[in-house]
C-alpha cells in the first residue's frame, strides 16, 4: 500500500464515518429512553439490550473503519533513502480515538450486564448511552483521528519540508509504536469501563438495593486493571521521559489518587450489607476521581497534557 491507499482510506473513514456517527448519535439516543424506561418497567428491557446491541455493532463498524485507517499508515514508508527509512506502528486508541475505544469497551461491558434481572444493567446501559453521545458531540473521532500525525504525513507527501517533517514523523513513530502504547492505555481503559459499572452498582446501593453483587466482579477486575496498568506506565515514563520529573506529572498523581480511593471502596466493600450506603459513596467518589484523573490530561499542564 502507498499514499493512494491510505488517501483512499482517510476518504473512506470521512466519507462512510461521519453518518455512520450520525446513526449512532440517533441509536445512543434511543438507549438512553429505553434504558431509563427499562429501570422502572421490566418489559422495556429486551428493546433498550436490542437497541444497544445495534450501537455496540456500529461502534465497532466505526472501530473497523479506524483500523482500516492505520493499516494504510503502517505501510507507509518514511524517509530519504531505504537505509534511512521506517513505517508505522500505531495502536488504534490514540489521540481522538480514545473516547471511541472506551465506549467501545463499556457497550461490550454494558452487554453483559443485560443477562442479570436487576436495574443495574439498566443504569449501566444509561451511563453507556451518554457517553457515546457525549462522544458525538465533543469528541467525535471523524474526519481525522489522528490529526498531529495524520497532518504530518499529509505534508510529507504534499511537498513540505522533508527534512524537519523526517524529525518529526520519526519522533511520532517512536512514540506510537512503543510496545507500551498497545498494553498501557488499553488496560487503563479496561480499568476505567470496570469503573463505570461499579458506579451503576454504587448508585443502586445509595437507593437502598444491593448493588454489590452484581458489580463486585466487575470493579474487582477493575482494579486489578488500574494496578497493571499503572504498573506498565512506570518503565514507559522511564523509557520516554527519563531525567525528567515525570513523577510530578498531574495524571501520575490522579491516577495514584484514583488507586487509592478504589482500594479504599473494594475494602468497603467487605462490609457492604452494614455500611451499604457508605460503599455507595465511595464508589461514587471513585468514579469522581476517575474523571478528574481523565480531565487533567486536558486541563493542566504536564508531560500527559494535551492542552
Amino acid at each position: 500500500m502507498g499514499y493512494g491507499e491510505y488517501t483512499e482510506a482517510a476518504e473512506t473513514l470521512s466519507s462512510i464515518g461521519e453518518p455512520l456517527f450520525a446513526f449512532i448519535a440517533v441509536m445512543a439516543l434511543s438507549v438512553l429512553v429505553t434504558s431509563i424506561l427499562s429501570l422502572r418497567r421490566e418489559d422495556a428491557r429486551p428493546v433498550a439490550r436490542r437497541l444497544q446491541l445495534v450501537t455496540l455493532l456500529s461502534l465497532f463498524a466505526a472501530f473497523l473503519l479506524v483500523i482500516r485507517l492505520h493499516l494504510a499508515i503502517n505501510t507507509l514508508e518514511i524517509g530519504f533513502s531505504h537505509q534511512d527509512s521506517f513505517r508505522f506502528a500505531v495502536a488504534p486508541w490514540t489521540e481522538s480515538e480514545k473516547p471511541l475505544f472506551w465506549a467501545l469497551l463499556l457497550g461490550a461491558f454494558t452487554f453483559s450486564l443485560w443477562r442479570r434481572e436487576d436495574r443495574v444493567a439498566s443504569l449501566t446501559s444509561t451511563f453507556f448511552a451518554v457517553m457515546v453521545l457525549l462522544m458525538v458531540l465533543i469528541d467525535p473521532p471523524f474526519p481525522k483521528p489522528l490529526p498531529t500525525l495524520q497532518a504530518a504525513i499529509e505534508a510529507w507527501y504534499g511537498g513540505g519540508n522533508r527534512f524537519a517533517l523526517y524529525g518529526q514523523l520519526r519522533g511520532l513513530s517512536e512514540f506510537y509504536g512503543s510496545s507500551y502504547m498497545w498494553l498501557h492505555p488499553p488496560t487503563l481503559f479496561l480499568a476505567y469501563t470496570a469503573l463505570v459499572v461499579t458506579l451503576a452498582g454504587s448508585v443502586m446501593m445509595l437507593l437502598g438495593s444491593d448493588g454489590w453483587n452484581p458489580t463486585y466482579a466487575y470493579s474487582a477486575a477493575g482494579y486489578i486493571a488500574l494496578t497493571g496498568g499503572l504498573l506498565l506506565g512506570y518503565p514507559w515514563a522511564v523509557d520516554a521521559w527519563g531525567d525528567q520529573a515525570w513523577w510530578w506529572d498531574p495524571k501520575i498523581g490522579g491516577s495514584l489518587m484514583m488507586w487509592t480511593l478504589y482500594t479504599a471502596y473494594l475494602h468497603l466493600g467487605l462490609y457492604h450489607r452494614e455500611y451499604r450506603r457508605w460503599t455507595g459513596v465511595m464508589g461514587a467518589i471513585c468514579f469522581a476521581g476517575l474523571l478528574f484523573t481523565y480531565l487533567l490530561t486536558y486541563l493542566v499542564e504536564g508531560v500527559h497534557t494535551v492542552a
